[in-house]
């Protein structure tokens, strides 16, 4: 008997763990993502929040990781605010300058010079293709980055930087620096002054660039930020409804978010990309009514293809979807 006794007591000792770990779907989450980092190269950064239960899972949650084209999503939460005040309006048109045309990844933006186009087609374009013209010229009607950077210190998130444009960026990281000045560059412009810049001081202003902490964000903040866009925090319900419908058209993130995720997943995200980083950051909707996942992916300092680094993301958000979603 004294040894069937002890037997069902270390039967429901060993019970425990198990219970908890069923009750905590986030357990065993921030072992997987330290596997996931190593095989994605550099530093993996991630903040996972399951928005219903307040639960969540991390890595490197508070480093600070260059955003590259991750920083349009608060650029474009700010033009918003200002249409929500009467600042600005979807319908207006704006001009977009010879100096501000720009490339997005290896393609010349398709803008005309001089043109005029409606603000919600650029914000529109700089969210679903990431387009580096538009951003631009939302800056510049903005007021400049500084602009942005105000607006998110006042509204709560000192965290997140948005200090320079497109071209600032790309001029820093190609060893440039004030040689190209907003509003007077284009691609062609920048072009002709990186091909005159040494391969190896290239490389050296780009591991600088790494190191600078301008449109930079830690991945608790950004998933804080996400957290509140998807509440209604942030924005009117019209223009929260208008921005999340363009991240749920984003067209750049099939190989990071919801590349590994079930078909037909709803998945909202803005990616970013640039030197050797790789970013993807989104609200995934859990299946059955189980609620709402902030995903927040960051990948710097790679030495690894972006193959590697957009698998590192999928990965992550597969963890995610998995771990809370069953």
């Amino acid at each position: 008997m004294r040894c069937l006794f002890r037997i069902a007591i270390a039967l429901v000792l060993a019970a425990i763990p198990a219970t908890a770990h069923a009750a905590d779907p986030a357990a065993d989450l921030d072992a997987r993502l330290r596997a996931i980092a190593l095989d994605a190269g550099g530093t993996l950064g991630v903040k996972v929040v399951h928005l219903e239960s307040g639960r969540t899972a991390g890595l490197n949650a508070l480093g600070r990781f260059q955003m590259a084209s991750v920083y349009k999503l608060p650029l474009a939460v700010v033009v918003l605010a200002k249409v929500d005040t009467g600042e600005l309006s979807l319908e207006q048109e704006v001009e977009v300058r010879p100096g501000e045309l720009r490339r997005t990844g290896a393609k010349v933006d398709s803008w005309k010079p001089g043109s005029r186009v409606a603000l919600s087609r650029l914000v529109d374009a700089m969210m679903t293709t990431s387009d580096n013209t538009a951003c631009d010229v939302l800056i510049r009607l903005l007021g400049g980055a500084p602009v942005v950077d105000a607006w998110l210190d006042a509204h709560g998130y000192p965290g997140i930087d948005v200090s320079w444009s497109e071209l600032r960026m790309a001029a820093v990281a190609s060893g440039v620096g004030d040689l190209a000045k907003d509003g007077d560059c284009d691609h062609a412009c920048l072009d002709a002054l990186v091909a005159k810049v040494p391969k190896e001081k290239r490389a050296a202003a780009e591991r600088a660039f790494e190191l600078d902490l301008h449109n930079t964000a830690s991945p608790e903040d950004l998933a804080r930020f996400l957290g509140a866009l998807k509440r209604g925090e942030l924005l009117s319900a019209p223009s929260t409804e208008t921005l999340l419908a363009m991240m749920r058209r984003n067209t750049t993130g099939d190989r990071r978010i919801r590349a590994l995720l079930p078909k037909g997943t709803p998945v909202w995200d803005k990616t970013g990309t640039m030197g050797r980083s790789a970013n993807d950051v989104g609200l995934v909707e859990l299946p059955d009514g189980k609620g709402t996942l902030v995903v927040v992916a960051l990948v710097k300092n790679s030495e690894k293809g972006y193959d590697a680094r957009e698998t590192g993301i999928a990965r992550v958000a597969k963890a995610a979807f998995d771990a809370f979603g069953r």
